[in-house]
């Protein structure tokens, strides 16, 4: 009796043991995937925020577009428009991968994978976005410059000379330093994966 006894009091603490290991698995994944979004989060509310003033700047130009009086005026206040909707389009598309890891599998090596190949995409795109900056700051800039002083300053070789090299260093500097604050943020992420794999 004392041995059938001690026997299913042994099944019953090794069935409880299992339900804890479980246990501990999925809480160990909620932890983690909730402490990666977190750290998504610090990439996503920028460009998202960022989109929004896109947005706005593009309606902007868009209810305005009547003031752009000349030809080249014109097509600078369409290609504005365009890049104000494809840069976020851009951004957007360049975070979609982090937020399709699966983060409940127990491949961590996959997973692992899959994270490193949306890094690389996700650098990619955001450098592709850094080069379209630039190109939508020679075209933004004498918009700008028409629908909120009144004046059209592309007749002028001075204004181009001043504004083009000026625009561009200020995309270059702000480009950079928000990659290597990405860069930071991607790491870390990476960093947590790769602790919960070891």
């Amino acid at each position: 009796m004392e041995l059938e006894e001690l026997k299913l009091n042994w099944d019953e603490l090794s069935k409880k043991l299992e339900k804890q290991e479980l246990l501990n698995v999925s809480l160990i994944e909620q932890m983690t995937k909730t402490n990666y979004q977190s750290r998504l989060k610090k990439v996503v509310y920028p460009e998202f925020f960022g989109a929004i003033i896109c947005l706005i700047g593009a309606m902007g130009i868009l209810y305005n577009f009547n003031r752009l009086d000349t030809v080249v005026l014109q097509v600078m206040g369409i290609l504005s428009i365009w890049f104000l909707i494809l840069l976020p389009v851009i951004s957007f598309q360049s975070l979609k991968g982090f937020y399709q890891i699966d983060m409940s599998a127990h491949n961590y090596a996959k997973m692992l994978e899959q994270f490193a190949k949306d890094k690389i995409r996700f650098q990619k795109l955001q450098k592709l976005a850094a080069i379209l900056s630039a190109i939508f700051m020679f075209v933004f800039i004498p918009t700008s410059f028409k629908l909120l002083a009144n004046k059209d300053y592309t007749i002028y070789l001075t204004f181009w000379l001043i504004s083009f090299p000026l625009c561009l260093l200020f995309v270059i500097v702000l480009s950079r330093w928000v990659l290597k604050h990405y860069h930071q943020v991607l790491k870390q992420a990476e960093e947590l994966l790769t602790e919960v794999n070891a």
